[in-house]
């Protein structure tokens, strides 16, 4: 707890010294200098995150609420590593700048490439643990986040868009290709990852609501960013496109290993051969593209004409969610088949055997009796009837069979079925 109330205060603190904007000789603009106790602050952080595994954590995530998780954990644990080894070694650089005269070509060029290769290593090691410790292949740390009762759908969109927009804010932080006298980008874009820690214990010890954690998180995401734009002085417009150009390269199905490659081939070449850069710059501008081509292109070579990836995320929650109607076929006397439309990108993740929740309005509501018997469901105003679905949990949507207890004194239910009559023929 000490450890992590010192973390806390730690990344307030630098905020708060970014955002008052007082600056102090040799010093960037969190106060951060290229000596080792600000090395050793801020490798807290790390040694908090290395601490975590300490205390047990159940090994699939709670779907009702946001709470910490064996896959997320693990996560956290290397977005945190890359970070604050993204920051080491841009440490090292002011440090050699400031009492050796500064780094060679090589050495700046090494520096670059340790910096790209941390990154390479994080996007393995995410997907090793994901293999490891995620049993469900419909999850997904962002779009399958739980949200609370009630959230409106353009609301829920947005964060989830936003938190995403957020990872590649972090991921562009350790590939910028300069070797200026400054770290605190490289420190605070830690703070969400940890503070989201904070947030989930809150969850689960009933202090905050889902809501309050989304609040929360968001806040820390957004307060990073702002940070940003106030030492820069502007609204930051290009990174802004890079970013959401990244999301739409990741949503059309892009490999994230051929999108990020694609943006350090510039700044390799830039340090590797800086002369032929500058002579050549708009050759080098066009490369993104044709990495992420040439990416594309061996992908469909290689998985056998399957060139970009396609996701399938669990859309079922704990809570309530809409689903429209596509298709409704009486396939017996009794039996309806109903198929749902679900968003594009999202199954019902369900294995076999499995059920779903379907909430129907209740046509006995105030009514002591129904079908000649005492009415157990007088006061709901909303029903709940649970289903097996028929579909494949990859399926693009949600396949029902319901039985149909249609009015009619000889089946004994003179008023049919509460439910059915409203999936079956309402």
């Amino acid at each position: 707890k000490i450890l992590g109330v010192f973390v806390l205060v730690h990344n307030l603190v630098r905020m708060g010294i970014v955002m008052n904007g007082v600056r102090i000789p040799d010093a960037d603009e969190a106060w951060f200098k290229p000596d080792l106790f600000t090395l050793g602050c801020c490798w807290m952080s790390a040694l908090l995150q290395v601490s975590s595994f300490r205390f047990h954590v159940p090994k699939n995530r709670i779907l009702g609420s946001p709470m910490i998780w064996q896959e997320w954990r693990m996560h956290n644990l290397i977005f945190v590593m890359r970070h604050m080894l993204v920051f080491a070694v841009r440490w090292w650089m002011w440090r050699m700048d400031v009492y050796h005269g500064g780094l060679s070509e090589r050495g700046n060029l090494i520096a670059l490439l340790l910096c790209d290769g941390i990154v390479l290593t994080q996007l393995w090691t995410t997907d090793v643990a994901t293999e490891l410790l995620r049993e469900d292949k419909h999850e997904s740390l962002t779009a399958t986040w739980p949200f609370w009762k009630g959230c409106p759908q353009w609301t829920e969109k947005f964060i989830k868009f936003y938190y995403t927009i957020a990872q590649f804010m972090a991921t562009t932080t350790c590939l910028v290709p300069h070797t200026e006298h400054t770290l605190f980008m490289y420190f605070l874009v830690t703070f969400p990852f940890q503070f989201a820690s904070i947030l989930m214990t809150l969850v689960r010890k009933g202090i905050i609501s889902t809501a309050g954690y989304h609040v929360g998180y968001l806040w820390s995401l957004m307060q990073v960013v702002f940070c940003q734009m106030l030492v820069s002085e502007s609204f930051i417009g290009f990174a802004w496109f890079m970013w959401i150009f990244i999301y739409l390269l990741r949503w059309l199905g892009v490999n994230k290993y051929g999108v990020w490659i694609g943006f350090m081939a510039p700044g390799v070449v830039m340090r590797a051969a800086p002369e032929w850069f500058m002579a050549h710059t708009s050759l080098m501008i066009v490369s993104i593209p044709s990495v992420w081509a040439l990416w594309v292109a061996l992908a469909w070579l290689l998985q056998g004409g399957r060139a970009l990836e396609t996701r399938a995320r669990r859309y079922l929650e704990s809570r309530p969610k809409p689903l429209e109607l596509l298709h409704r076929e009486r396939v017996s006397d009794s039996l309806v088949w109903l198929r749902f439309r679900l968003p594009t990108g999202f199954t019902t993740g369900l294995s076999p055997g499995q059920h779903v929740r379907v909430h129907c309005p209740n046509p006995s509501r105030g009514m002591a009796l129904w079908n000649g018997r005492p009415n157990l469901e007088e006061s709901p105003e909303c029903l709940s009837r649970s289903y097996t679905p028929v579909s494949a949990p990859d399926a693009p949507a949600l396949d029902l069979v319901v039985r149909d207890y249609a009015p009619g004194a000889d089946p004994g239910f003179p008023q049919g079925g509460r439910g059915s009559a409203f999936l079956a023929r309402a």
